[in-house]
């Protein structure tokens, strides 16, 4: 024989149930354990059937959304040089560019602008350089460019360029 205290909460849970299939297997386990047929409790018979399909929070609000003014369409990037789409003619293009020993600039977002150092080797077939820091102490192989533009520099960015490297704005040189 279940406790009293079963039988309320299978009462509380058919008359208020949080799921429908919750409702009917409190409905059902409360007729097997008392042997008969479920009926709620006075005064809590509902006229309309309690309905699962809609929450209140999804209905339709009753005014119109606020009106918001459309953006601003925005210029499209700069295409990349010819040169980027090919791994090759980019990593002869950075060792053109960079040869060991230039004393070159390092700007890229999470650095801070116009990092000095000097180029001591390359990566294999790639646009990867390693560049000794001075304020490091330590060398560090870096991405010489990237589809924002050109992270190395052989000379110090203007503060607005920087700026510009260090958030989204693309600059091909």
């Amino acid at each position: 024989m279940a406790s009293a205290r079963t039988l309320e909460a299978l009462r509380n849970l058919a008359e208020r149930p949080g799921t429908e299939p919750e409702g009917r297997v409190a409905r059902a386990k409360l007729e097997q354990l008392t042997g008969q047929k479920y009926a709620p409790a006075s005064g809590q018979h509902r006229s309309t059937p309690i309905t699962y399909d809609v929450p209140y929070w999804d209905s339709p609000p009753t005014s119109p959304p606020p009106r918001r003014a459309k953006p601003k369409a925005k210029k499209p990037p700069a295409p990349p040089p010819q040169y980027f789409t090919d791994k090759l003619k980019l990593a002869m293009k950075v060792r053109q560019r960079f040869p060991i020993g230039a004393a070159v600039y390092y700007n890229a977002p999470g650095y801070d602008t116009n990092s000095m150092g000097t180029v001591t080797g390359y990566k294999a077939a790639g646009v990867k350089v390693r560049v000794w820091f001075a304020f490091l102490g330590e060398t560090a192989e870096l991405h010489a460019c990237s589809a924002r533009g050109w992270h190395l520099t052989l000379n110090p960015l203007t503060k607005k360029t920087a700026e510009k490297m260090q958030k989204k704005g693309v600059v091909w040189e």
